[in-house]
């Protein structure tokens, strides 16, 4: 795959990213009331779970792209770890692939996520609360 195919794809997995912290947001901000039925608490269960197994791979996928891109591919193992431990496995990875760099982006991105997912939160919290009174 060429550079460019590959820049293409990394920007995809960060769309993807934003899109998937927006999605933690709106569901953290519905908490607002509880779901009081017992089809939608199972319903709200498996919300969590998809939304977390889509940023375990969210967040692998630009690991593995991003590797790739720096011409430093990760092996199958170091993928998996990334899988499970995303948390821990991305700024190590960012450190080893990109130095300085890494962390910069790391810490730029972490907050743009963290705003997104914080602003869709706030937002769906305010609009529930609007739309009971």
């Amino acid at each position: 795959m060429d550079e460019h195919a590959l820049r293409k794809r990394r920007f995809a997995v960060l769309v993807y990213l934003y899109v998937l912290a927006v999605l933690w947001g709106a569901l953290v901000g519905s908490l607002v009331e509880p779901v009081r039925t017992e089809t939608g608490t199972r319903l709200f269960e498996r919300s969590w779970l998809v939304l977390a197994l889509a940023t375990q791979l969210g967040f692998m996928c630009f690991c593995t792209v991003d590797a790739r891109l720096a011409g430093r591919p990760l092996l199958r193992l170091a993928r998996i770890g990334v899988f499970f431990g995303w948390p821990i496995g991305v700024p190590i990875y960012l450190l080893w692939a990109r130095g300085l760099r890494g962390v910069v982006t790391l810490l730029l991105h972490g907050v743009l996520l963290l705003l997104c997912l914080c602003g869709s939160g706030l937002l769906v919290a305010y609009l529930r609360v609007a739309l009971d009174t």
